[in-house]
């Protein structure tokens, strides 16, 4: 047995069948607590079978409780009958008893008081018992009360008729008393089968303990819904039923379009409703299924009623069905959820799930218009958007303005929700309405202008929008639109939108010179109208101006060439100025772009009347065609390539290069002319190698716009021997035995003669014979780098071989022939280091043109090596240092390393304290320092001193001056070793050092400070007061002294800047050293 469903708080609910059911058994109700509780008096919290009770104290309130009575069935409108037995603990009478019946009927209730044998009858209910939803009734009279218990009675013994279900109906789960004694018998089964298939597997069965009167709430079908086959003594017998959930599906939806929901949408109290049920199944059976709508107010109270209409008892006899014409004024503003509850059958209330949540805002809406654009230029369009009610209809247009019908803006046709009122506004709820919108609106010759007025209807968010277009004819101005609630005549919102002249404008492509029979681009923007008017002035043109397309008309008198603008205000024409008869005369002309033909007063536009139209201009300069052309060497070597480039302009196809040479002979070319106006012709090499020395002249013809060459060779003589040339007007000039520069006279002057329209230019250029020069080289020491230069008449990018022999060696190198300030040059560089001394011979031969030339060089014997100390003789301060580098001039055959020793002659004098390296020296080392006589080694582990290297510095030594005199310094190398297993033998070296002092200063008593020192050992003194540190005290004494420093002491020890005199400029020296 299934249990019933529970309600919201887990409990089962109590269907009003339930709150009848039961015997009179003398107990108080009051023990249990019923959370579905269908009424209440407002008093108090303890609850009994749907009805609250006051629960003030005990002596003052009577015990109030409900004796069920029985169960009811399927009567239309009775809900709940109650009987609430009263004993009296705080009355007059205390012994006396009575009976208030309740009944709901419709959502209300009507309650009596009934006197018990032992008290009078009363003549209206107990305050206590009225309460939310319950109405009361004056004493009625008897016979009510008598018909009360006559229906009571009639509850308690009429009995729920069952329904009989034949083969092939619907049955639904929760049902109870269901007749199939037609179909079958005790003990039968109903089978579910896959796919509804006998022959398969059983999927769910449905026992029939009787026939007469199955009770699907006892059976838990799990879902299994569908079609279920007769299974009678074990045997299936075809007959079927079809087995469904019942199920309904609520909507809120608005009372005039029952297809507009407004489920989770604001709604206003102005709008009507309606609920819409769907339930298909239901609908299709024989049952009397009634629902109810338990709304819940913004505040959580819940409801079966909104205003005066009752939702209860609603009859899903139809697939789809309405309770409508739900008034909302006057309700609360905020938010309402329904739901659909089953009330009949009974077993659908206990069992059957309940309906969807659906939930409608009740609030005002904003109502007014806007438009998504202030200002806009005219041709294009606008939407303005109204808000107010949904699916309301409302008056909009456009105001007066007291212009044409046609300067108004437009609304566009054809628009959902949007119906154009070509009559007056009729049928307002509000008169008034329709009288302002009449009186208000555009007028025109009908006599309202057309299009500009609409009823609108809102969506059912409550809101519409719709579009306006404009065209070249709208004024610009601005104009007011307005809407108007029918319906209210005082709500009213208007906004104003402002049309203004758009712009027209014009750009001619290129770089705005243009040749006769070139295409020009014209390109441009129209805002102001669908059509631009284009017309131009220029040589020889009407001054009023002409259309592109007609030289001969003007205007003046209305000819333009039109051209249509695209739908993002563009417009575009290729302007051919080649479809002239006669050629464009060279020139400046001036094209004008014109939205309209005719200004405000109605003239037609032209140059010399542009009135109030919306133009604009642009200049093209139109010049003659032209053509240049040049060699791309003006000297080249037989056998060189030259190139022959030029422009020529007007855009021909081709042009004639002419050629010639020596005796009159004539060759042609037709060169195709590029989209950049460039050609290009090569003469190859194989051709200049039979080209005479000597300057040959070139002559390119233009053949101008008509693409035909005037002046050009015999042709009755073959192409290369051509000594004839026929000219403008047929005549034949004879070449014959004239020399190139007289021939290419001849057909430059016959190409500028009148009769002949074509132009033309020259170029020359020089064959010269193969040559190559190589410079004198001279001699070079072994080890040295030798340059071998030259000059070639080879063209720039030529390779020239390079050969360099002895009786050892044969060496040999490609190079390539540079422009150098417009000299063709060449050069190749040649180590010395490995060669022989003694004499060498050079080859130079060109390797894509025949020709050489030869040169030689010697290499003289390597110098000896030798060693030297920089400087040779130096100078040390007392107590300070200073530096000699030790220098091998030439390692002709590179260094691996070397064993020095350096001795001081005089010991009292310096001591050596310091030795550094280079780089290269990988691997060093020393004596004990200080010393006098020290052994110095070193090696060039990378190979950095390479054979040839020269002044290559072994090692630089550092001596400090101990004393006051002079002394030698000897360098004695005992070892310095080439990279090729051999040895120098540089000679002993001798160097000089004088130590040198410096005076004290003297104190402003006469006493002297003590010697000058050098603290960071530079080589110059800055602590002149010998304390040990530079200071401001120093300073002061330089300052005081500069005479005693230029006459006593040694310059180099306080010369600070390096100038090699004592000056001021020491003086801020020695300031910034502090």
């Amino acid at each position: 047995m299934r249990r019933p469903r529970t309600g919201r708080s887990g409990a089962p609910s109590s269907s009003p069948h339930d709150l009848v059911k039961g015997y009179l058994n003398g107990r108080s109700c009051c023990r249990r607590r019923d959370p579905g509780a269908l009424a209440r008096t407002g008093r108090g919290d303890r609850v009994c079978h749907g009805l609250r009770f006051g629960s003030a104290a005990r002596d003052t309130v009577p015990d109030l409780c409900l004796r069920p009575l029985g169960q009811t069935h399927n009567y239309e409108n009775i809900e709940h009958i109650f009987i609430i037995y009263s004993i009296s603990t705080n009355f007059q009478d205390k012994n006396r008893k009575e009976y208030n019946i309740a009944i709901l009927i419709g959502g209300s209730y009507l309650i009596w008081s009934v006197p018990s044998r032992r008290g009078p009858y009363r003549a209206a209910p107990s305050p206590d018992l009225i309460g939310n939803g319950v109405k009361s009734m004056k004493k009625p009279p008897f016979n009510h009360v008598i018909i009360v218990f006559l229906l009571i009675a009639a509850l308690l013994i009429m009995p729920a008729a069952a329904r009989t279900v034949a083969e092939g109906d619907l049955i639904f789960d929760y049902e109870t008393d269901l007749d199939l004694t037609a179909i079958a018998a005790d003990g039968d089964r109903l089978v579910q089968y896959t796919d509804d298939d006998p022959g398969k597997v059983q999927v769910y069965v449905i026992p029939i303990p009787q026939a007469a009167s199955l009770d699907l709430t006892a059976i838990d079908l799990q879902g299994h819904y569908g079609t279920y086959y007769l299974v009678s003594g074990g045997a299936a017998t075809g007959k079927r039923v079809y087995v469904r959930e019942p199920t309904v599906t609520l909507d809120v939806v608005l009372e005039y379009d029952h297809s507009s929901s407004i489920d989770g949408m604001k709604v206003s109290p102005r709008t009507p409703i309606a609920f819409k049920f769907v339930a298909p199944q239901v609908a299709l059976s024989s049952l009397d299924a009634t629902v109810k709508v338990e709304i819940t107010k913004p505040n959580g109270a819940k409801t079966f009623v909104i205003g005066d209409r009752y939702l209860t008892n609603h009859a899903l006899n139809r697939s789809l069905t309405y309770i409508g014409a739900i008034d909302l004024f006057g309700l609360e503003e905020g938010t309402y959820t329904a739901q659909a509850t089953w009330q009949s059958p009974h077993s659908f209330a206990n069992y059957a799930a309940d309906s969807n949540t659906v939930n409608f805002t009740v609030g005002t809406f904003p109502f007014g218009i806007e438009s998504n654009k202030e200002r806009l230029v005219r041709g294009n369009s606008f939407a303005v958007t109204l808000a107010g009610e949904p699916k309301a209809a409302y008056f909009l247009y456009v105001r007066d303005a007291a212009i044409p019908p046609d300067g108004y803006p437009l609304i566009k046709p054809g628009q959902p929700g949007v119906t154009l009122m070509a009559t007056e506004f009729t049928g307002a709820p509000d008169p008034a309405a329709s009288q302002i919108a009449n009186r208000e609106r555009a007028y025109g010759y009908g006599p309202y202008a057309p299009d500009t007025a609409a009823v609108v209807t809102t969506t059912s968010a409550g809101t519409r929008t719709l579009e306006f277009s404009t065209t070249a004819a709208t004024d610009d101005r601005t104009f007011t639109i307005k809407v108007v609630d029918p319906s209210d005549a005082t709500r009213s919102d208007e906004v104003t939108v402002t049309v203004e002249q758009g712009e027209v404008t014009i750009t001619a492509g290129g770089a705005g010179t243009s040749y006769p029979g070139e295409e020009i681009a014209l390109s441009g923007t129209n805002t102001d109208s669908d059509t631009v008017y284009l017309f131009m002035t220029g040589p020889n043109l009407d001054k009023n101006g002409v259309p592109l397309d007609n030289l001969s008309a003007s205007a003046a008198n209305g000819a333009y060439l039109t051209v249509d603008v695209q739908a993002d205000d563009t417009w575009e024409y290729c302007w051919d100025t080649g479809m002239y008869p006669d050629a464009l005369p060279p020139g400046i002309y001036t094209l004008y772009a014109a939205s309209s033909f005719v200004d405000g007063s109605g003239r037609y536009v032209c140059a010399g009347d542009l009135g109030d139209v919306k133009y604009d201009s642009a200049v093209v300069r139109v010049q003659g065609p032209s053509v240049s052309v040049q060699a791309s060497a003006t000297r080249i070597a037989a056998g060189d390539e030259v190139s022959i480039e030029g422009t020529a302009t007007g855009s021909p196809e081709t042009v004639a290069l002419w050629a010639f040479g020596d005796g009159g002979a004539v060759e042609t070319y037709t060169l195709p002319v590029q989209g950049d106006d460039t050609f290009l012709h090569t003469f190859e090499r194989d051709m200049t190698a039979l080209m005479y020395p000597g300057q040959h002249y070139l002559i390119v013809q233009h053949p101008m716009t008509d693409g035909t060459y005037a002046v050009r060779p015999d042709p009755t003589v073959p192409q290369g021997g051509s000594v004839r040339v026929v000219n403008a007007t047929g005549a034949v000039l004879d070449l014959s035995g004239m020399t190139a520069s007289d021939a290419a006279f001849t057909v430059l002057e016959a190409i500028r003669e009148p009769a002949c329209d074509d132009i033309c230019a020259g170029a020359a250029f020089t064959v010269q014979i193969p040559e190559i020069v190589i410079d004198e080289i001279g001699e070079v020491d072994i080890g040295e780098n030798v340059t071998i230069t030259g000059t070639t008449t080879l063209a720039a990018g030529d390779h020239l071989a390079l050969t360099v022999r002895s009786a050892s060696v044969n060496l040999s190198s490609v190079l390539e022939v540079a422009d150098v300030n417009g000299e063709h040059r060449w050069s190749h560089v040649i180590s010395t280091v490995g060669l022989a001394p003694g004499g060498y011979e050079v080859q130079v031969s060109g390797v894509e043109v025949e020709t050489s030339a030869s040169g030689s060089f010697v290499v003289r014997g390597a110098p000896t090596p030798t060693l030297s100390f920089t400087p040779a003789t130096g100078t040390a301060f007392l107590s300070s240092t200073t530096e000699y580098a030790v220098v091998l001039n030439t390692a002709p055959e590179g260094l691996s390393g070397y064993n020095l020793t350096v001795s001081l002659d005089d010991p009292a004098v310096a001591e050596i304290v310091g030795v550094s390296f280079p780089t290269w020296n990988a691997l060093s080392s020393t004596g004990a320092l200080p010393a006098d006589t020290l052994w110095i080694t070193g090696v060039d582990l990378n190979d950095e001193v390479a054979a040839g290297a020269a002044d290559v510095t072994l090692c630089t030594l550092t001596i400090r001056g101990t004393a006051t005199g002079t002394t030698g310094i000897t360098l004695v190398p005992t070892k310095v070793d080439t990279d090729f297993g051999g040895r120098y033998a540089p000679e002993t070296v001798k160097g000089t050092l004088d130590v040198v002092t410096v005076v004290p200063f003297q104190r402003g008593d006469g006493s002297a400070y003590p010697p000058p020192t050098d603290p960071d050992g530079d080589g110059v003194f800055e602590d002149l007061d010998g304390n040990g540190w530079t200071g401001f005290n120093d300073v002061v004494l330089y300052f005081n002294g500069m005479d005693f420093i230029e006459h006593n002491q040694p310059i180099d020890a306080f010369d600070y800047d390096g100038s090699g005199f004592i000056g001021f400029n020491d003086v801020v020296g020695l300031f910034e050293r502090i």
